[in-house]
């Protein structure tokens, strides 16, 4: 069911990193916010974030106020309508 899988991907939002393209062997579940300017793959994304869900890339529109945990960073991000934006936890 799709509104499960958008919800497996958003409840409780961690991203590996924020990405401007695709890794070219992504594991199953892993998410990432796309970077700009948006590369490959992710080429028209940018600020989506991309999950990759039954060996394909799906891709959710944040709406305002969305909060990922960005592992690499160890950096909370928010999405303000227009772009993401850090506040470290460090």
């Amino acid at each position: 069911n799709e509104a499960l899988r958008q919800l497996d991907a958003i409840v409780q939002l961690s991203v590996k990193t924020i990405e401007g393209d695709a890794p070219a062997a992504p594991d199953e579940g892993e998410r990432y916010i796309v970077a700009a300017p948006a590369e490959g793959t992710f080429i028209g994304q940018a600020n989506n974030i991309a999950a990759f869900q039954d060996g394909a890339w799906a891709f959710l529109i944040p709406q305002i106020g969305w909060q990922a945990y960005v592992q690499d960073a160890a950096t909370i991000y928010i999405f303000d309508g227009t772009a993401v934006q850090g506040i470290s936890l460090k």
